[in-house]
């Protein structure tokens, strides 16, 4: 009789099946979070790129109403669930005073403009790439809050990107405060 017992092997199924189903949920559950995560990010960063391209073949100003679009464009490409933010400056270099020079740096969302201050910080310097004398660069940072649909390892983060480019159609890029401003409003 005992042997009949020991050899018995109905119910393995449903045992097994309730070891592993757990194992299988929190297997899927995790990579789900996982590959949100990766996608945010990756939108994020594409995001990034397409508007540091807009920007390097702008021929006109950026003026206010520019700017908010833009960070709209980002909100749009980025899938964005959360607040973003967009800071755009233009640094040039002084070979005179050999240091990067602060243009202009103007921000959408809430976040403050970069000062030239910042400039000096060895971790932004070490970012930025080497230009000619009288050179211009658009460094365009965009932020995009981050929160996992579920909690499963992951906390809430934000997305940062860093994009130097130069621009392409003019020498220069120049920020204009007023919508229809002319060459007397504008900063270079």
């Amino acid at each position: 009789m005992m042997t009949g017992f020991l050899r018995d092997e109905s119910g393995t199924l449903s045992l097994e099946a309730v070891i592993v189903f757990p194992l299988l949920i929190w297997a899927t559950l995790g990579m789900y979070v996982f590959f949100d995560a990766f996608r945010s990010s990756s939108d994020s960063e594409r995001a990034a790129y397409a508007i540091s391209d807009m920007l390097s073949r702008e021929k006109s100003y950026v003026t206010p109403e520019y700017l908010t679009a833009l960070h709209n464009v980002q909100k749009v490409l980025s899938n964005a669930r959360f607040d973003t933010r967009i800071r755009t400056s233009v640094i040039g270099w002084n070979k005179a005073a050999a240091d990067y020079q602060l243009r202009w740096s103007k921000t959408s969302g809430s976040l403050g403009a970069l000062q030239q201050s910042d400039l000096q910080a060895a971790t932004l310097r070490a970012r930025l790439p080497l230009i000619a004398d009288g050179d211009q660069m658009i460094l365009l940072e965009t932020f995009t809050d981050y929160s996992p649909p579920v909690n499963f390892g992951l906390d809430p983060m934000t997305l940062e990107n860093f994009v130097v480019v130069r621009p392409r159609q003019t020498a220069r890029l120049c920020w204009n405060s007023q919508n229809d401003g002319t060459s007397a409003t504008e900063t270079c």
